[in-house]
């Protein structure tokens, strides 16, 4: 399939670590890491502005992440 024709099916929200994990229907993932507060909130108002909530899931802040492929 044409890179073009990739959709984002999952994006997974920490909010503890500003992170976002961007995962396609291709099995692609994408990792987007804010630097700063502002930063984050933007992303994740642009986030919550264009994706349903099956699509947009958060970390549990209390659930410890081992490694990124369990996302």
């Amino acid at each position: 399939m044409d890179k073009q024709d990739e959709c984002l099916s999952r994006v997974v929200v920490n909010t503890m670590a500003r992170e976002f994990h961007l995962y396609s229907d291709d099995g692609d993932c994408k990792h987007v890491k804010c630097e700063t507060l502002d930063e984050f909130m933007n992303v994740l108002d642009f986030c919550r502005k264009l994706l349903d909530e099956d699509t947009l899931k958060f970390v549990d802040p209390m659930q410890p992440i081992l490694d990124h492929k369990d996302l």
